[in-house]
């Protein structure tokens, strides 16, 4: 069985209604070295003055866990990674200000903004890569949901234009 490791970050932000983008730049992640580089964000949905945001790439290769057991993903060493390491290296203190949850989407979710199977591919970056991504021939990852799969050590996954599931690990 394969091990799919990478994730797409969804976060909430809240930006001027007046500003119109089909993708915005917003923080900052590691690309391709151990600076940090501007990060595309595809806007998913605007709801007055909150925003959905969507990583245009995978941004890093984590497991779903630290250790393979029944988990929630309220509960997962991903979660917490998003909330507190990721979220104090990609933002600074205005941007985190803006800021309302930082969370993979639902499989539901998936469905809802990415309809379209080509919309679901996603590409890591040069850093996810080397930090041990799975890649398909194509050089498609696949990546997280925050959705539990049939059992609670299973979570969903998109894998190219699919969605499935797969043991935590």
């Amino acid at each position: 069985m394969k091990t799919f490791r990478a994730f797409a970050a969804a976060l909430l932000v809240i930006l001027s209604a007046s500003v119109c983008f089909a993708d915005v730049q917003f923080g900052r992640y590691y690309y391709d070295s151990r600076e940090l580089s501007h990060v595309q964000w595809l806007v998913l949905g605007e709801d007055g003055d909150n925003v959905l945001l969507l990583a245009k790439d995978c941004l890093d290769c984590l497991p779903y866990n630290d250790k393979r057991t029944n988990i929630t993903w309220e509960n997962s060493t991903l979660r917490a990674w998003l909330n507190d390491e990721f979220f104090r290296t990609a933002f600074d203190a205005q941007e985190q200000a803006a800021i309302h949850s930082v969370s993979l989407l639902t499989s539901d979710e998936v469905i809802k903004y990415l309809p379209q199977s080509s919309q679901r591919q996603c590409s890591p970056t040069p850093y996810a890569q080397r930090r041990g991504v799975y890649m398909n021939a194509r050089g498609l990852c696949a990546w997280w949901t925050s959705s539990p799969g049939d059992f609670g050590n299973r979570a969903h996954y998109v894998d190219d234009d699919v969605i499935g599931v797969i043991l935590r690990t």
